[in-house]
């Protein structure tokens, strides 16, 4: 969240779910799903192509986390995806 607010992303973001998988790179390890959204009224969502050096900075903050060993990014629309995970 602070990255976001930092690069001035809270009013262009609809939501952002970020989404936590039982499958990582290791074994053991899980991985997190970042799924930025931009909608209107939520009828529609398109994803919200964050820049490259912010989706960056986000992985490396995300891959300090005990446990945590992938961080990928959801590239969807609604339709005919939803916004959460699915």
């Amino acid at each position: 969240m602070e990255i976001v607010e930092k690069h001035g992303l809270m009013k262009e973001l609809y939501q952002f779910p970020i989404i936590l998988v039982p499958m990582g790179i290791n074994s053991q390890k899980e991985s997190i799903i970042l799924k930025p959204i931009k909608s209107e009224d939520a009828m529609t969502a398109d994803t919200a192509f964050l820049d490259r050096m912010i989706v960056d900075e986000m992985t490396e903050e995300l891959l300090k986390i005990n446990g945590i060993d992938a961080v990928l990014y959801r590239l969807s629309h609604k339709p005919p995806t939803t916004i959460e995970a699915d």
